[in-house]
């Protein structure tokens, strides 16, 4: 009995404290037809609400039951304990985007209140997983910001860096396939203070999307261009060659550096709710003739050619890399700016471009602010939303976008939120 003790008590003790995690793919549209499309059900109660909001609820969770057909990968999270389950944790995340659908047959029971719709739904597969299938098929607005400067007296022999730094990366994101990406120049409150990070004041960010119609921002600092020797004989000792160089700087007054620092903070700001969504930092050497000729400009052929610039190259493509990745499932949201009535219908006003991917046809939904803002410790922390209704997109303009309301649970108003899901 000894023995079978002490060889079961590691499976008690596996048992008792390991979480399993398991990822299950499920097949690739098996049930979808050749144009990769499926039928699928909905259901919402209607009790108490509106029918038009009740068909938009059922319509919703359709296309949701659709999107888990194509490509869906399943984590499952357990915990067990004395041999019986105490925790499960299940998450759905698909690979696919609803390229449009067709509703089949929709029915109102008025013993249940239920309100049922089946739809076909075409699906297209999507680059990234995304727990939003509606996500992937729009692009928020994205502006990036000038950059600061921790010490410009580093940056003095770097001709147009700033610049040169938001035109790189606009050129980047658009040859990575993201279109809705502008800039601004204006640049004043964002960086406050000694400390240089990004100011999130309610005041300042309202006015940067006022000028840009942005949801994000992206902002980038530069901690350090600093340049200096380092030995790199492998033939002399490093001490030798520091006296060696002390000695020829005293004669000829040339510092000669042979490294230069790149060290970047870039943030990822979320302009409607005053947050910081992502955060990285970002380290590259050059070696070699660091310092560069005032007669090259960055962003140029030449300029990309010398150590610095291909330093600085690789900062902005990692930037590039690390930004893009939360923007890949972003939701698109945007605040409504009015609320008026056009021939008989109530229509929404919002930010949008054209180049959001939204087309006339698409559905929002509304989510209405429940309740006061939540504070602690000084700091706002955002307060609860609920659906409150669906507009449908009549007009996609240059910088903002009108949709009628088709379905309300309670009037709209100025400040509620639209969002792709």
């Amino acid at each position: 009995m000894m023995v079978r003790a002490v060889l079961f008590r590691p499976v008690l003790f596996l048992l008792l404290c390991v979480a399993q995690a398991v990822a299950v793919a499920a097949p690739a549209c098996e049930q979808a037809d050749d144009q990769g499309c499926v039928i699928s059900r909905g259901m919402a109660s209607y009790q108490g609400k509106d029918t038009a909001w009740a068909r938009q609820m059922a319509l919703r969770q359709a296309l949701e039951n659709a999107a888990l057909h194509c490509n869906a990968e399943v984590s499952s999270l357990q915990q067990a304990e004395n041999f019986q389950l105490t925790h499960s944790q299940v998450s759905v995340r698909t690979r696919a985007v609803v390229r449009g659908f067709n509703i089949l047959e929709e029915d109102a029971d008025p013993e249940t209140h239920l309100y049922t719709v089946r739809v076909k739904a075409c699906l297209a597969p999507a680059k990234s997983a995304c727990s939003n299938p509606m996500a992937a098929d729009y692009m928020p607005r994205v502006v990036i910001v000038t950059p600061a400067l921790i010490d410009p007296y580093q940056a003095r022999d770097l001709r147009e860096l700033l610049p040169g730094w938001v035109s790189g990366l606009e050129a980047a994101f658009r040859q990575q396939g993201y279109r809705n990406v502008t800039t601004d120049d204006i640049d004043a409150g964002l960086f406050p203070g000694a400390q240089v990070r990004p100011n999130l004041d309610p005041a300042v960010l309202e006015r940067l999307q006022e000028d840009t119609g942005a949801q994000f921002a992206l902002l980038t600092v530069f901690r350090d261009l600093s340049t200096q020797y380092q030995p790199d004989n492998p033939y002399i000792p490093d001490a030798v060659e520091q006296v060696g160089h002390k000695i020829a700087r005293s004669y000829t007054y040339d510092e000669s550096p042979n490294t230069r620092i790149v060290s970047v903070d870039w943030y990822l700001v979320d302009v409607n709710h005053g947050r910081i969504v992502r955060q990285g930092h970002i380290d590259c050497v050059a070696k070699g003739a660091v310092r560069v000729s005032r007669d090259l400009v960055f962003g140029s052929g030449a300029f990309a050619a010398t150590p610095t610039g291909r330093a600085l190259m690789d900062a902005l493509q990692a930037e590039l890399r690390q930004a893009l990745d939360p923007l890949k499932c972003a939701v698109l949201a945007s605040r409504i700016l009015e609320v008026r009535n056009e021939n008989g219908k109530k229509q929404v006003i919002f930010f949008a471009t054209p180049e959001s991917g939204l087309r006339k046809g698409d559905q929002l939904t509304v989510y209405h602010r429940q309740g006061a803002e939540v504070r602690m410790g000084g700091r706002n922390l955002g307060a609860d939303e609920v659906p409150a209704g669906f507009v449908r997109v009549v007009r996609v303009l240059d910088r903002f976008a009108i949709a009628e309301v088709i379905a309300e649970k309670e009037p709209l108003s100025v400040g509620d939120w639209l969002r792709s899901w």
